[in-house]
């Protein structure tokens, strides 16, 4: 960088890293200020300027494990649904190819990959760019890519490559294939742009065949610093995979970096043919378990009397049938339809209520947003059996929640549909993306 250290205001600039190869030569350099931009342009061979962003971690939930003998038959519906189950019948399973992940580490001591770290493993290569604690400063970087804190790149891993575990009915979609893992996201899930191509190189450095970024940022632009370095890897003839990012509540032109790129595979979501539910024990009668549509299990303890409004829709304020001891330790059930879903939570919110069910008002299951109390769906039969018991006045009725007894149901509305939170195209320059789907 002689031409950089030669400038007046070199002195003023901190040089933060240098890289260099055949697929991106610069450095990130922190400037003393926003005007210091157009100085730094005027540096001979300086043809690009890229902000470089915090970035963080894909939120994502988790929960306990269930017991492995109420585990349904045929959890893997995934692999159905994409051919996945065909291919590995064939004998693709793939064997000899070399997949990097760049994402948050991995957790290589689950039996799922392999139970150990290095040459011979399944996990046999990786870096740690971060440390546990960089939140944008405090860089502690290590060749250990071990995961212990966040989780996500264990379960992006563990898809692609998990080995078949016959306890848990779970394979992932190549089993046989090795992982490199790079960890780019701290235990607080903070990343930057710099650290995020340093992994990009570094894959594509130590020859891996394909190259998975689950990470996005909103930049819908192909010149974004991520699209420019993961497209140029692409043209080198690696596969380069990124998440099309979970913006769909931002409407058309949601797509991101780095599945920009134009010779990026940028993947979006489609809904799963079946469902997993988790269920609740009825109590006080001869009803069958109910199952419950969450992403994780309600985390409600003991045995719990139910409670409904007048208003069976819960869409208007609640002024009468109180129990006299308070709803907090009830499980509140209201119909869906007639208001939004945070009309209802609001309204029971305010006397007091803690935990809902939803009922749906047609067959099947759908996930629906009741973001703002402990709440799940459960399906139309259900839940006008609870009300009729309740309007019975069977007191003697109680649910039981069990977070380890799933349940598999098909999905009757959206299967191979369009996931509601993905991304959609196009990119800010009219480029077709997202590129594919998968089951999300």
């Amino acid at each position: 960088m002689p031409a950089f250290c030669s400038h007046p205001l070199s002195t003023l600039w901190n040089l933060r890293k240098q890289f260099s190869g055949d697929i991106f030569s610069g450095a990130s350099v922190q400037v003393s200020s926003p005007s210091d931009l157009v100085e730094l342009a005027s540096v001979s061979n300086v043809v690009a300027i890229y902000p470089v962003y915090l970035r963080w971690a894909p939120k994502w939930t988790s929960s306990p494990a269930p017991d492995p003998s109420n585990l349904p038959a045929d959890v893997m519906s995934s692999h159905v649904m994409s051919g996945i189950d065909k291919l590995q019948a064939q004998g693709y399973t793939g064997k000899g190819i070399k997949v990097a992940v760049i994402d948050s580490g991995v957790d290589y001591n689950l039996p799922a990959l392999g139970g150990g770290f290095g040459p011979g493993k399944k996990v046999y290569t990786g870096y740690d760019f971060v440390g546990d604690a960089f939140t944008g400063s405090n860089l502690q970087p290590d060749s250990d890519p071990y995961d212990n804190c966040y989780g996500h790149g264990t379960a992006v891993a563990s898809i692609i490559a998990g080995n078949p575990d016959s306890t848990y009915n779970f394979t992932g979609v190549a089993p046989d294939a090795k992982i490199a893992a790079y960890r780019v996201f701290s235990c607080s899930g903070t990343s930057t742009d710099e650290i995020v191509v340093q992994a990009i190189l570094k894959a594509y450095q130590d020859g891996n065949d394909i190259i998975n970024l689950s990470l996005t940022d909103r930049s819908g632009w192909s010149e974004s610093v991520l699209s420019v370095v993961a497209d140029r890897v692409a043209k080198m003839g690696k596969i380069v995979t990124a998440a099309a990012g979970n913006n769909q509540a931002y409407g058309t032109w949601s797509a991101s970096a780095p599945g920009t790129g134009n010779n990026v595979i940028d993947v979006a979501s489609v809904d799963a043919s079946k469902y997993t539910l988790q269920t609740i024990d009825v109590i006080g009668t001869d009803y069958p378990n109910i199952p419950y549509l969450k992403q994780t299990p309600l985390n409600i303890s003991g045995q719990r009397p139910i409670w409904v409004p007048s208003d069976v829709y819960a869409c208007s304020k609640i002024t009468s049938g109180l129990p006299s001891n308070g709803l907090a330790q009830y499980i509140v059930v209201v119909s869906r339809g007639n208001c939004a879903f945070a009309t209802k939570i609001a309204n029971l919110k305010a006397v007091g209520a803690v935990n809902m069910l939803v009922y749906n008002t047609a067959p099947g299951y759908e996930f629906v947003d009741l973001t703002g109390i402990n709440g799940a769906l459960i399906s139309q039969a259900d839940g006008q059996y609870l009300v009729s018991e309740f309007q019975a006045k069977n007191d003697n009725l109680l649910l039981s929640f069990h977070p380890d007894q799933p349940v598999t149901v098909d999905n009757l509305y959206t299967a191979g549909l369009i996931s509601d939170f993905t991304s959609w195209g196009p990119t800010n320059e009219m480029g077709f993306k997202p590129n594919v789907a998968a089951v999300g």
